[in-house]
């Protein structure tokens, strides 16, 4: 009888947390309680909303590298073989982050995200395929950092329904904090299952429900009184966010050249005109998602603000440091042989090397590195490699070419270098590597900003 009940008591967490992973058309993250919706202090007041975007000069704010409000450390565990083979490839990573920065930077969220170190690896090939209702909970609940979004990534997460398996995409667990998520996705997935993380809802919540829970088409129309509520629909019902259209599930309404085909109306006659692109909608095509609106860029800073990390936010992690920002370039993540962002020959990049965080505040901070790789496809008689620094930083920089074995070809380092050159002997054609780092006795881990140029002669 003892050992009946530390059986139930042991799996009454994973019960909880499967209630929580329930089913949907693609992203499978449940919409919030009705207590939790109406609590949001942006329910029915959109006001609340433009009041926000208005304090912190939105309409004027143009979102650079430099610039951001939030750096949210992202902790990614890939599932792989028992053997330690196959699951998501270090460039799939890599591109994963990027292109959820190119997503935020492109609408001015304020939000810029980076790799924290080390990735996890889960060796079980068992677990290369997951089952969303009865194996996903346990593993994100199992496999977790603190301080971090986690994103779990697996060859394929699936579902049974009536007896048979169905694929989905993915999901994003509020207890854990986390996302699992399918390899190959559209680019826009990790920026759509993170916009639950910050607060925000499909526009399509309960778009087949009733007049006095699915949203209308009008901005201006209020429930009738037999719903018990008053004021305008749009601030209350689906999203509550009045500058993301009411809209259907577009999955069927939409093709794959990013176009509304439907021909339906919502419960008041009037006909839908969603906006296929934004990035929390279902369209047939998931590439067709780039796009947040200003409010829903309002509740995800204004939830960032409710999670008070101070190792995210801006603000905070320059009052911990004052001297040294936390900024970090557009090629990133490149920390790492795997992750080499890639350069052509006479081209320019401007790069940073920066403070990297794992999250908070307290843990020490470690020296940044970039990795950087160039093609040679023809045999050439030398290459240039110059490093302009851009911010007068006064440490000492070191450069270093390296075969695609990581044999190191040549070296140069200066103390406060104005222009660092290293310049190549005969390349023969191949992969080589660049590593650009901070050298001498006292590592520092100050902000050094510099304009890298390769030149093939």
């Amino acid at each position: 009888m003892k050992k009946i009940a530390i059986s139930l008591l042991l799996c009454l967490p994973i019960l909880q947390i499967s209630a929580q992973f329930q089913e949907d058309a693609f992203c499978n993250t449940p919409a919030p309680e009705y207590s939790e919706f109406i609590s949001l202090p942006w329910f029915g007041n959109s006001s609340f909303i433009y009041n926000f975007l208005d304090e912190i000069n939105f309409a004027n704010y143009k979102m650079t590298y430099d610039n951001a409000k939030y750096y949210v450390p992202i902790k990614i565990w890939v599932y792989r073989t028992d053997e330690g083979t196959g699951g998501a490839t270090a460039t799939e990573l890599q591109q994963l982050i990027r292109d959820l920065n190119t997503h935020n930077i492109t609408n001015n969220t304020g939000f810029l995200y980076y790799l924290k170190p080390e990735i996890g690896y889960i060796d079980k090939t068992k677990f290369q395929r997951v089952n969303f209702t009865t194996e996903a909970p346990g593993l994100s609940l199992k496999n977790s950092d603190n301080g971090c979004i986690n994103v779990h990534i697996v060859d394929d997460l699936f579902k049974k329904v009536d007896g048979s398996e169905r694929t989905t995409g993915a999901v994003y667990h509020s207890v854990t904090k986390s996302v699992i998520l399918k390899r190959g996705l559209a680019n826009s997935t990790l920026a759509h299952e993170i916009g639950h993380h910050f607060g925000l809802l499909h526009p399509h919540e309960n778009w087949k429900e009733d007049k006095c829970k699915a949203e209308a088409v009008d901005r201006n129309r209020v429930f009738d009184s037999g719903c018990g509520k008053s004021g305008l629909i749009c601030e209350q019902n689906g999203d509550a966010l009045c500058d993301t259209p009411a809209e259907p599930d577009l999955g069927g309404y939409s093709n794959s050249s990013c176009k509304y085909i439907g021909k339906i109306t919502d419960l008041w006659g009037d006909a839908y005109k969603p906006n296929i692109n934004n990035i929390m909608s279902y369209p047939m095509r998931k590439e067709c998602r780039d796009n947040f609106t200003p409010g829903q860029i309002a509740v995800m800073l204004i939830t960032a603000k409710k999670y008070n990390e101070c190792g995210w936010d801006a603000n905070c992690i320059m009052k911990s440091n004052p001297s040294n920002p936390y900024i970090f370039d557009a090629q990133e993540p490149d920390d790492s042989p795997a992750m080499a962002s890639e350069i052509k020959g006479n081209t320019q990049q401007e790069r940073s090397l920066h403070r990297v965080f794992s999250g908070d505040t307290k843990t020490p901070n470690q020296p940044d590195v970039d990795w950087i790789k160039f093609e040679v496809t023809q045999t050439i008689n030398s290459a240039d490699i110059i490093i302009t620094n851009s911010n007068n930083y006064k440490g000492t920089v070191k450069a270093s070419l390296l075969t695609d074995k990581l044999e190191v070809l040549s070296g140069n380092k200066l103390n406060q270098p104005a222009v660092l050159t290293l310049s190549t002997g005969t390349l023969e054609p191949g992969i080589y590597f660049i590593k650009v780092e901070k050298a001498g006795n006292n590592l520092d881990n100050s902000l050094f900003k510099y304009n890298f140029e390769l030149k093939f002669n």
